[in-house]
């Protein structure tokens, strides 16, 4: 996506995910590190308003910009440039300020809980998430949707691809997480090469349920899933 400058450009201004279900699938406790794949920044922030410690990676280099702008933002108390976000072009919307999907942050409590903690949140790095994770000890991970994300479930190489891809950043988990360690994922219905077991890890279906009501409020695009490092 182009902004208002035609300079910079990013893929996704913000989340499509229940901005609340990975803190309730990781059982999100104030202090805990959790490293995370960077996103759009809405799932980063929200861990930060309930004291987590984040660090984040991502290998497209434009939503690593995007998300240290925002960040900025947050540091300068500027909330109207952190909701909104102007661009002349974008594949889901027409020219205009486009204001980010979660209101959630414009909430004046919630706001000031993000600039308290703003410092837990370290600039995102470019980097494979599977490469970042090996390198680092955290409590507990945010995949996102990483895992897999090239399946389009269209041909036989798409699924396995997908399923490599699955098993090498779950293999990057298990350097990087304690036992007990937490991680979370999303995934469409469609991989159905997701959903099933790792080696170094167990599945938690009671976590995952209770994410899940939340990703059904708003439309079930996604099913969390959530592992234990064992």
């Amino acid at each position: 996506m182009i902004d208002a400058l035609g300079e910079r450009k990013v893929r996704w201004v913000a989340s499509n995910q229940a901005i609340n279900a990975p803190l309730v699938g990781l059982d999100v406790r104030p202090g805990e590190r959790i490293g995370a794949v960077t996103g759009t920044g809405d799932i980063l922030f929200n861990l930060i308003v309930a004291g987590a410690l984040v660090e984040s990676a991502d290998s497209d280099p434009e939503q690593t910009a995007y998300v240290r702008r925002k960040r900025e933002n947050v540091v300068a108390d500027d909330q109207e440039s952190f909701l909104y976000e102007g661009i002349t072009e974008s594949k889901y919307s027409t020219q205009g300020q486009i204001r980010r999907r979660h209101s959630h942050f414009s909430d004046p409590n919630i706001w000031q809980r993000l600039r308290q903690n703003i410092g837990n949140l370290r600039d995102p790095e470019l980097a494979d998430i599977g490469d970042f994770l090996s390198t680092r000890n955290f409590d507990k991970a945010f995949l996102s949707n990483a895992p897999g994300w090239g399946y389009t479930g269209e041909t036989e190489s798409g699924m396995l691809n997908g399923r490599i891809d699955c098993n090498r950043i779950f293999d990057a988990c298990a350097q990087s997480l304690p036992q007990g360690g937490l991680a979370y994922r999303v995934r469409f219905a469609r991989q159905w090469f997701l959903g099933t077991t790792y080696e170094n890890f167990e599945s938690v279906p009671s976590l995952a349920q209770k994410a899940a009501v939340m990703e059904e409020k708003i439309g079930g695009m996604w099913i969390p899933e959530v592992y234990r490092r064992i």
